[in-house]
């Protein structure tokens, strides 16, 4: 009895957990020039709004899934942080994708490898910083790296 209850389990619980993907690939640039290849990625709760980082190119952009037009848009304007900083190494949407939060390697002020973290809202159609970046300490405290896992919207 248990045999045929396991097997049946294992034929009903696969479909209940099949991914399809939506829409056809982001393509978001000239992967000669670093553009297009993502070093940080983060979905919201409902997957229809993701925030891709490039930190070869210090910069991060959001884009929503439009379902009349079955695809990916762009979700605000692109958030471009200091050179040389690896701004958008790591990013982390909300829940809700109001919030952002985007990590780099290097401070935008010290041009040290202390780490710093921005948190952004969006407002209308454009991502805000709120208050000011929150940087490590000491060299290599990794303070840029955010967590997927966190939910700013709280």
């Amino acid at each position: 009895m248990k045999t045929y209850l396991i097997l049946l389990l294992l034929l009903i619980l696969p479909p209940c957990f099949a991914q399809s993907q939506i829409g056809s690939a982001i393509n978001a640039g000239n992967p000669s020039n670093g553009f297009g290849f993502s070093n940080s990625f983060s979905l919201n709760a409902d997957g229809d709004v993701i925030a891709v980082g490039y930190r070869a190119l210090n910069k991060v952009q959001v884009y929503s899934y439009d379902t009349l037009l079955k695809k990916w848009v762009i979700y605000g304007v692109e958030i471009k942080g200091d050179d040389l900083t690896g701004f958008g190494g790591y990013v982390s949407i909300s829940s809700n994708a109001k919030y952002l939060a985007i990590g780099a390697i290097y401070s935008s002020r010290t041009n040290k490898q202390v780490g710093e973290t921005t948190i952004y809202e969006f407002k209308g159609n454009e991502w805000v910083e709120k208050g000011n970046s929150i940087e490590g300490v000491n060299e290599f405290d990794n303070s840029g790296i955010v967590s997927t896992r966190c939910d700013l919207s709280n």
